[in-house]
């Protein structure tokens, strides 16, 4: 009896071979929906061996990118939002948009992200990047597990296979690897893609994998979750109803638009089955727009010169996919005018083209991932082609699309190798075809952690942008920020002024040549930058911010703070602002408006030490000189001592000066801030000898200090125009 089973089960592993080998020859041939149990499903630890090995490679392949330091858009979400300094305003973030970021055109209703980010803060003890890439990167491992059950089931359901297990680890890899996932993985506040996409694969993953979860709709509790990172969670109703039609219902899709009786008849219990998920995504959508501030706004295109590129945008992204070569964190597209370009050609032929394989490949089981995995690419891209964002495209916005495309993909692949003989259903991969995979897939993983490189530095990023981004202002702007910041003022003016030709009225640009000229010690020329800034950016508090910081110190005080008011107005989180302001108020000795506004911070973060030592200010009516040692004395922190010998240095008391940065070092004897201060001093002196040495030293001690470098070339042109004959 046991002879004549196994026997006929290797009649039907042979005849399950030949059918998919000669499927060009039958008309119709639908291997059964129920999946096998192939040997894997049992071997829970070979399940985990495999997915250790790609959660290894993984953590290699991105072991140099979990110091990289933030970037762009991090700014206003991280390092000028005061609400994320204080954990305990966890229950604000989700009950106030206005927490998201520092800028009122940006404020979005993400409480999952600004919760996560205040988490990470508060892990790291400040801003640091390495606490924010730990959890970002947690995220992403979990996701992968995920996705191998995900892309392993839905193999199983078109073609049962042992193979299926190793197709979808390998799909898996392929994903977790690719280089433009990457561009997500690096960038910190990208987060919103990664954890929405997280919360719609643990969705998918409840719906497939549990039976409970799906009998009492419990799977869409992480897609109400999902909505409170990012908005394009909302596509999981109609993803949802994609894999119903092509894996439980198995539809037709031609044949359901030819009005066949058969597909007909299926599609109303499909509607009736997705109904829950899609009264959750609506109800989603309805709250999410009510809780959004009124101050956001997603770009300034129109929305037909918007959509008339996204189809060419969605090529682009196809094409990333295989040829990952031109990213870019910051790309020069725009939108088009015309439907007569050619790009809205191609573009929407494309999309034809896309929509046609969908058709095609719903009408047999084995071909079904395709049409599935096409489908969740489209469709995940959707929200992002219709609602016109500030850039047409950005390479963190296919991380949750791609799911659905590399699956697509790679089961075609798999698929054309089975024709061909080249793999067999019924027997492992070849060492072959485990090398040549593993080899392609490992070549993806070097460009990422190539790629991670570049993510280190805002020089490093920003230049990169210029080269595959020459038509970007921003870009030129932004690399020229990062030469400004080391002191290379003239080749920084060069990119500003190359900036200038894309974006003639950008704000920020304004700003950045005004502080330039601040630094160049050209301050009329600063001025009407400024100005200008003011001018095209006056619904931007970091526009005033630096005008302000710039009038301050030309002892312009009054419209100092007349421009820092306006700003913190626009943004009562903006942390340089507040700062910058209870500095003023304690300088002019306002100590009235400076407890007010210290109070007022203290509403917001409960625990900003800042706010609270300019509250004490306040009700002491203490000088800044007197903070400043009562802090040094009663703390004996370096850092505390190194704020008073500044202190000391704009009083014009170089002597003092230095013996507080002395007693910096007695604390910490390798403070290179410390060194640097009682170099300045003695610049200020006229004792080049003793600044030279001290500036050296704070150069050995931080080879990349700008600032020490700058003091320790003047001491030397100083001394070497003191030897000079007169």
């Amino acid at each position: 009896m046991k002879k004549s089973l196994k026997k006929k089960q290797q009649q039907e592993s042979v005849k399950v071979t030949q059918d998919n080998q000669n499927i060009k020859t039958q008309k119709s041939t639908e291997l059964p929906v129920q999946p096998l149990q192939s040997s894997n499903l049992f071997d829970p630890i070979k399940l985990l061996a495999i997915f250790g090995l790609i959660a290894l490679v993984t953590v290699i392949i991105y072991s140099n990118h979990f110091n990289n330091t933030f970037h762009f858009d991090d700014a206003h979400t991280i390092l000028e939002n005061s609400y994320i300094k204080d954990i305990r305003n966890f229950p604000l973030f989700f009950t106030d948009g206005s927490t998201f970021s520092s800028l009122p055109s940006n404020r979005s209703y993400r409480p999952l992200i600004t919760a996560s980010i205040a988490f990470d803060y508060w892990l790291g003890k400040g801003p640091n990047p390495f606490y924010f890439h730990l959890s970002m990167f947690s995220i992403f491992i979990l996701q992968g597990l995920m996705l191998i059950f995900i892309y392993w089931k839905i193999a199983d359901l078109a073609v049962p296979s042992k193979l299926n297990f190793s197709i979808a680890a390998i799909t898996t890899a392929w994903y977790m690897l690719h280089p433009v996932n990457g561009e997500t993985i690096n960038y910190i506040i990208s987060r919103t893609d990664s954890y929405s996409t997280f919360f719609f694969v643990l969705a998918f993953s409840l719906y497939l994998y549990s039976p409970f979860c799906k009998k009492w709709h419990l799977y869409l509790i992480p897609v109400l979750i999902g909505g409170l990172a990012k908005e394009p969670v909302i596509m999981f109703a109609s993803i949802l109803f994609m894999y119903q039609l092509c894996f439980e219902q198995q539809m037709d899709l031609k044949k359901l638009l030819e009005g066949n009786k058969k597909e007909l008849d299926k599609l109303k219990p499909l509607i009736l089955s997705c109904l829950p998920a899609i009264l959750c995504c609506v109800a989603l959508i309805g709250f999410l727009n009510v809780m959004r501030p009124k101050s956001f706004t997603p770009g300034g295109y129109s929305l037909f010169s918007y959509v008339l590129i996204q189809p060419y945008v969605i090529l682009h992204y196809v094409a990333s996919l295989f040829f990952p070569f031109w990213l870019s964190i910051d790309a020069d597209w725009g939108p088009l005018d015309t439907v007569f370009d050619i790009r809205v050609l191609v573009g929407v032929s494309f999309i034809v083209f896309l929509v046609y394989l969908i058709f095609l490949t719903s009408q047999k089981q084995k071909l079904r991932p395709i049409c599935f995995g096409l489908s969740w690419f489209l469709l995940a891209l959707l929200p992002t082609s219709l609602i016109p964002l500030a850039e047409v495209l950005n390479y963190h916005r296919p991380f949750f699309p791609y799911i659905g495309l590399i699956l697509a993909v790679c089961w075609a692949v798999f698929l054309l190798l089975q024709k061909y003989e080249v793999v067999f259903l019924d027997k492992p991969l070849k060492t072959q075809v485990v090398l040549v995979v593993s080899a392609v897939i490992l070549f993806y993983g070097i460009g990422t952690h190539q790629r991670n490189k570049l993510w280190a530095t805002d020089e490093a990023i920003w230049k990169d942008a210029t080269i595959k981004s020459p038509k970007n202002g921003r870009a030129w702007m932004s690399y020229g920020l990062t030469l400004m910041n080391r002191g290379d003022y003239e080749n920084a003016e060069k990119q500003f002024l190359e900036a200038m030709k894309f974006v003639p009225y950008y704000s920020y640009l304004y700003v950045n040549l005004g502080v330039l000229k601040q630094k160049t010690g050209f301050p009329a020329e600063a001025d009407n930058y400024f100005k200008k800034a003011v001018e095209y950016g006056a619904d931007h508090p970091t526009v005033f911010y630096f005008y302000g910081a710039f009038l301050k110190e030309q002892n312009r005080v009054p419209e100092a703070i007349d421009n820092l008011t306006k700003g913190l107005a626009l943004a009562p989180n903006h942390v340089g602002t507040q700062r910058l302001l209870m500095t003023i108020y304690q300088e002019q000795g306002d100590f009235a408006k400076l407890e007010t506004l210290a109070q007022q911070i203290l509403k917001q973060t409960p625990d900003n030490t800042e706010a609270k030592f300019y509250l004490d200010a306040a009700k002491n009516k203490k000088t800044p000189l007197q903070s400043a040692v009562d802090a040094a004395y009663n703390n004996k922190t370096p850092e505390g001592f190194l704020e008073l010998s500044l202190k000391y240095y704009q009083l014009g008391n170089y002597e003092k000066c230095i013996e507080s940065a002395n007693e910096a070092l007695k604390l910490k004897p390798d403070f290179a801030e410390a060194y640097n201060n009682i170099g300045t001093a003695y610049n200020g002196l006229k004792q080049w000898d003793k600044a030279i040495e001290a500036c050296e030293k704070a150069v050995q001690l931080k080879p990349d200090f700008q600032l020490a470098k700058n003091n320790l070339a003047w001491a030397k042109d100083q001394k070497t125009k003191d030897n000079s004959p007169k």
